[in-house]
C-alpha cells in the first residue's frame, strides 16, 4: 500500500511540475508577441494622429454636393391661435376632416366585423373606393 500512495504521489509532483512549465513557456511566449502588439499599437495611434476632420468632412461635402441650392424654410404654422379666416375653431382642435377616421386615411377603408361576442373580431379591408 505505501508504493501505491508514493507513485500516486509521484504523480501528482510530476503533474504539478509540468503545470509550473506550461506558465513560464506561456509568460515566454507572450513578452515574445508583446513587441509585436506595441508596433500594432504605435501603428494606431500614429494613423489616428494624421487624421485631419476638416479635410475629411470637405471629401465628403465634395463627393455628395448636387448643386442645387438648399430649400428655404418652411413657414411656421402658429396652432396656439385661432386661425383668421374667420373660423373661431381654435388650433388646438382642429375640425375633424371628412375622409379620416381616427387620424388616418386608410382607417376609413377598414369595416369592423365582430366575432363571437366580439371577441374574434378582425378587420376586414374593404377597398379603396374614397381615393
Amino acid at each position: 500500500m505505501p508504493g501505491i500512495f508514493q507513485g500516486l504521489q509521484d504523480l501528482d509532483e510530476k503533474r504539478i511540475n509540468n503545470f509550473k512549465n506550461l506558465l513560464k513557456k506561456s509568460v515566454d511566449i507572450e513578452r515574445a508577441v508583446f513587441p509585436i502588439i506595441n508596433k500594432c499599437l504605435d501603428g494606431i495611434v500614429s494613423a489616428a494622429d494624421s487624421i485631419d476632420e476638416k479635410f475629411d468632412s470637405q471629401v465628403v461635402i465634395e463627393r455628395y454636393k448636387s448643386g442645387f441650392t438648399p430649400p428655404g424654410d418652411i413657414p411656421f404654422d402658429d396652432l396656439s391661435t385661432p386661425r383668421q379666416n374667420g373660423d373661431s375653431t381654435p388650433a388646438s382642435h382642429p375640425p375633424i376632416r371628412q375622409d379620416t377616421i381616427k387620424g388616418t386615411i386608410s382607417a376609413s377603408k377598414l369595416k369592423k366585423r365582430g366575432g363571437i361576442f366580439g371577441i374574434f373580431g378582425s378587420n376586414k379591408y374593404i377597398g379603396a373606393h374614397l381615393r
